[in-house]
């Protein structure tokens, strides 16, 4: 069904160098499907070219299957059993129907966009027992496992610097030994075409095209210069006394030379393999038996579930039995009321035939209707003329009261003007009143002591004349005052 078609699948540990390698591998013609890859940061300037929906399954894969969805384990306890199980998944858990089906649309997907595709995501080797079994439902599809391995000290010290000293070097190492671990578990198993990688200076380039062209693609080396820099690496290689380092030389099928006892580590490391290999044929077996422990357990508790829905079954059937004759029942109550039903259906009849006059007749009051509709919408016309009339007499009703308001705002200082004018007149008349009365006042003291004095005069004349002195007397004991 998917014959002619190649995907890749690379197997790494984080920090490993994946995402230049499928920034490379892209750029010589691999296909990465259609998906909306994950962005750059600080750590991948170019981005980390891993498809958004399979970093999406992998993490909650991964949290399901080993109990973190992290890089690396962040609580001690999941990291000593991770470290302790080598990665391996606990016997009791399964995986999901909606997981498979997820993987599958994934692949897929990923399949139709190219002749040779690929994907890369470091926590693959560690689910590979769910990989394996998505990518074994794709008949006739061209795998190729592309290894691509770094030194055990570069990965643990470009860890240890990226978790600010959170995950100490020798955890670092150790999920490393895991990874390695998983990785060749899987190559030994593995009996079609594979590609190795070793992110290296010296080897990274040739390993890359003969890589390349095991998946083919035609190599160019501008595609790699364009992204990679031999001396942008943080790190540089060195041996170690650790698995990892063992697991890393198995691995890459190569012996660091600048260790000077090559010949002992060369006759330990094939010990370590022959040992390994035991223990990986002791896993198997010791798994099988256990795999058919279960399948037994698994056989008998289905056999006394079977017993169990055997019994429920005839339970159910006299419970079938006892609810027949309560549909008998209800059968002939159901009868007497479908004759009810007739009576009622005549009645219905005649009721229709009325319904049907009534519509007649609301039929002719709709036409009505629609006639007073109709001189209702010619008012509302002129109601709208009328409407737009009175708008405009508003308007300049709005231009008089302006110029009112206008004229009332002169009137106000004509008449703050005459208030004061009148209040200064009011103050010269109470000025000019009061000179009055003071001259009114003059003039009667001068008035009196004028009178006076002519009165004084006359009565020395008086006194002088014999013919008035009398009458002079008289006046003058009569205390006679004049006017």
């Amino acid at each position: 069904m998917y014959d002619g078609k190649t995907l890749v699948v690379i197997l790494c540990m984080h920090r490993s160098g994946s995402s230049l390698t499928a920034n490379v591998l892209h750029r010589l013609g691999m296909s990465l499907g259609p998906f909306d890859l994950l962005g750059c940061d600080e750590n991948n300037r170019f981005g980390y070219f891993e498809p958004r929906p399979l970093y999406e399954l992998d993490m909650e894969l991964q949290e399901h299957a080993l109990g973190f969805c992290d890089d690396v384990p962040q609580s001690p306890d999941v990291l000593r059993r991770f470290v302790e199980n080598e990665g391996r998944w606990d016997p009791n858990v399964s995986i999901p129907d909606s997981l498979l089906e997820r993987g599958k649309e994934f692949v897929g997907r990923l399949i139709e966009s190219g002749p040779i595709c690929g994907f890369k995501d470091p926590r693959i080797p560690l689910l590979w027992p769910y990989w394996s079994r998505v990518l074994s439902s794709f008949d006739g599809l061209r795998i190729v496992p592309l290894l691509l391995i770094r030194s055990p000290h570069e990965i643990a010290m470009s860890i240890f610097k990226r978790s600010s000293g959170e995950l100490t070097y020798q955890n670092a190492l150790d999920v490393t030994a895991v990874h390695f671990k998983r990785i060749s578990g899987i190559l030994e198993g593995w009996q079609g075409v594979h590609a190795l990688v070793r992110f290296d200076s010296e080897m990274f380039s040739d390993d890359l095209c003969r890589a390349a062209q095991k998946c083919g693609l035609k190599w160019c080396e501008t595609a790699l210069r364009e992204v990679y820099d031999a001396g942008s690496q943080h790190h540089a290689a060195s041996v170690v006394t650790h698995p990892a380092q063992k697991l890393f030389e198995h691995i890459a099928r190569l012996a660091d030379g600048r260790n000077s006892k090559s010949n002992l580590r060369q006759v330990e490391r094939d010990a370590t393999q022959r040992e390994e290999i035991l223990r990986a044929n002791l896993r198997r077996t010791t798994q099988r038996s256990e795999s058919l422990r279960r399948e037994a357990e698994t056989l008998r508790e289905q056999h006394e579930q079977f017993r169990e829905e055997r019994k429920q079954a005839c339970r159910e059937r006299e419970q079938a039995r006892q609810e027949r004759m309560q549909l008998l029942q209800q059968l002939d109550r159901v009868r007497q009321r479908c004759e009810q039903a007739y009576g009622q259906r005549e009645q219905i009849r005649q009721n229709c035939e009325k319904i049907i006059q009534q519509r007649d007749e609301a039929r002719r009051q709709c036409e009505q209707a629609r006639g007073q509709r109709e001189q209702i919408r010619q008012n509302c016309e002129e109601i709208v003329q009328q409407r737009d009339e009175a708008r405009r007499q508003c308007e300049q009703a709005r231009g008089q009261r302006e110029q009112i308001r206008q004229n009332c705002d002169k009137i106000v200082q004509q008449r703050d003007e005459a208030q004061r004018q009148c209040e200064q007149a009011r103050q010269k008349i109470e000025a000019l009143t009061r000179s009055q009365e003071q001259l009114q006042a003059d003039f009667s003291h001068l008035r009196r002591s004028r009178l006076l004095k002519l009165r004084d005069r006359l009565l020395a004349a008086l006194r002088r004349t014999p013919i008035l002195r009398s009458w002079a007397f008289v006046a003058t004991r009569n205390n006679v005052s004049l006017p």
